[in-house]
């Protein structure tokens, strides 16, 4: 301990008392009988034979924090062998260790209460070159430069779990130190720290002495990471200061980490609503507006995506020659890759159904450009395609692997399957397929569905089938389109339990009516 001014002057007067009140003459040195204080008429001279003196005039008094004392006292008139002047001796030894030892506590308050300070101060100073930053990357240099910094090390680690199956790592070297560890000796003690959730203190001897001091990461109890420094200046120990600022650090470090991570995960989502909500705009904008007027036609559509945007294609396209091209297709997923899809197959279909030919010949032509584009990334689409002339009132189709629509003929109250054609689009270059025609008479009803009809699921696992679609199509064939349309519907909903259900809906009516 250091003896202050303050204490010396507490002394001088504590032993001047003692030294009047028994008429004795006293003074305090040090271990090389140094005078750290005494009454005003001790002969220090006394001290030149200070360590052949011995008996009632000599207090060896107890040493504090490695500093030994000694209390000389002086008297011309008293007997050494007197009580009293022993007593008074000894009183006055009592009283200075009473002295020194408080002291030394609040000097060792004081040694505490600045390494708070400095703890305090680092994490000011980390906490205002953080606060605005939320990369990690740079979180974690700030970090280690502000541990390398407080400690005075040669090597810093930081070891991230992520989702427990992997490590992000950083690391970083003080440029002022002269010790050559290796960086991989730092990162292997952070992720001991990391697998064992405990404080890492000790002093290695391997060739050469150098210590180590890691501290777990912790938020909300739970150990994400690990910091860890390796080596100290003069080859010192780290300390137990040492461990409290780096602990403090990495407490502010878990903190700043998840937060940041929190408001990429905050900002990534809000980009990804922003960008469904802008595709699911363009969907939209595809899809008609309003159901055309077929002469001869009764016409109902309804088209609902499992998420917010979805696969599933219906439209209508009136061309030169006075015919519609109806078009219903399923591109496989759904979501945003499946929406970008279909917008480009909306957009091929529409192209090569201006080109002529048949069905089967749009079908062909674009399965040949939709696979150039998609070519190796397994995307395909089932689509049925047709011409419809309102003239004839006659509908010529192809089906590219799409669930074959239920043709309802009044005339036979009879179902028949539109199946013709060939593969799914996108998944074979120069497919073949093959188109047929249907011609309607009064009261015949077309109905043309994603596989989200057929394949909804209840409670137990149980597929809606076609069997239930064709029991509700022919119970309310009589009814109009739309009417025949909310039927099917509600029978799907109900047999759902009222859950909507995980696949892209699109249900296209068309009822003869001439």
């Amino acid at each position: 301990m250091i003896i202050s001014s303050s204490l010396t002057k507490q002394l001088g007067a504590f032993l001047d008392r003692i030294g009047n009140y028994g008429g004795i003459e006293l003074c305090l040195t040090d271990e090389g009988f140094r005078p750290l204080a005494k009454t005003p008429r001790f002969h220090t001279d006394v001290l030149q034979n200070a360590p052949s003196l011995s008996g009632a005039f000599v207090r060896t008094l107890a040493a504090q924090d490695t500093l030994s004392m000694k209390l000389f006292g002086e008297s011309h008139d008293k007997d050494p062998g007197d009580r009293t002047v022993k007593s008074l001796l000894d009183l006055a030894a009592d009283g200075v260790e009473y002295f020194v030892k408080n002291e030394a506590e609040l000097q060792t308050l004081s040694e505490e209460l600045l390494e708070r300070y400095q703890e305090l101060h680092v994490l000011y100073e980390v906490i205002e070159d953080v606060r605005a930053v939320f990369d990690e990357q740079e979180i974690c240099e700030i970090i280690l430069n502000k541990a390398l910094q407080s400690v005075n090390g040669d090597y810093a680690a930081i070891v991230f779990s992520n989702d427990g199956s992997s490590q992000i790592r950083h690391v970083k070297r003080n440029p002022a130190s002269k010790q050559t560890y290796s960086q991989n000796d730092c990162l292997s003690f952070a992720e001991e720290v990391l697998k064992s959730g405990k404080h890492l203190v000790l002093e290695q001897t391997v060739d050469r002495k150098f210590s180590v001091l890691g501290v777990p990461i912790t938020v909300s109890n739970s150990v994400i990471g690990a910091l860890t420094l390796m080596g100290k200046a003069n080859g010192e120990m780290f300390t137990s200061g040492d461990r409290i600022s780096v602990s403090a650090l990495a407490g502010y470090l878990g903190i700043a980490v998840t937060t940041t991570r929190l408001v990429l995960e905050s900002r990534e989502a809000e980009g990804m609503r922003r960008e469904i909500e802008f595709a699911q705009k363009v969907q939209q904008s595809l899809l008609p507006d309003t159901l055309p007027s077929l002469a001869g036609l009764e016409i109902a559509a309804h088209c609902l995506p499992s998420a917010q945007v979805g696969g599933d294609l219906f439209g209508f396209l009136q061309l030169d020659d006075g015919r519609w091209a109806i078009t219903v297709a399923d591109v496989a997923g759904h979501g945003l890759g499946a929406a970008f899809i279909m917008a480009s197959l909306r957009s091929i279909l529409r192209s090569e159904s201006k080109s002529g030919g048949t069905a089967a010949d749009v079908l062909r032509r674009s399965n040949n450009l939709l696979g150039d584009d998609t070519r190796g990334n397994d995307v395909y689409a089932t689509v049925f395609f047709s011409f419809y002339s309102d003239k004839e009132s006659a509908l010529n189709y192809s089906n590219a692997g799409h669930p074959a629509p239920l043709f309802w003929e009044a005339a036979s109250q009879k179902f028949s399957e539109l199946g013709e054609g060939g593969m799914a689009v996108g998944l074979f270059r120069e497919e073949e397929y093959d188109s047929a025609t249907v011609n309607f008479r009064r009261g015949d009803v077309l109905v043309i569905f994603t596989d989200g009809i057929t394949e909804a699921k209840n409670s137990e696992g149980v597929f809606f089938g076609e069997e239930r679609l064709r029991e509700v199509v022919k119970k309310n064939v009589q009814k109009s389109s739309q009417a025949l349309m909310d039927a099917l519907l509600d029978s799907v909903r109900q047999f759902q339990g009222g859950e909507h259900g995980r696949d892209d809906v699109t249900v296209l009516i068309l009822k003869s009516t001439k």
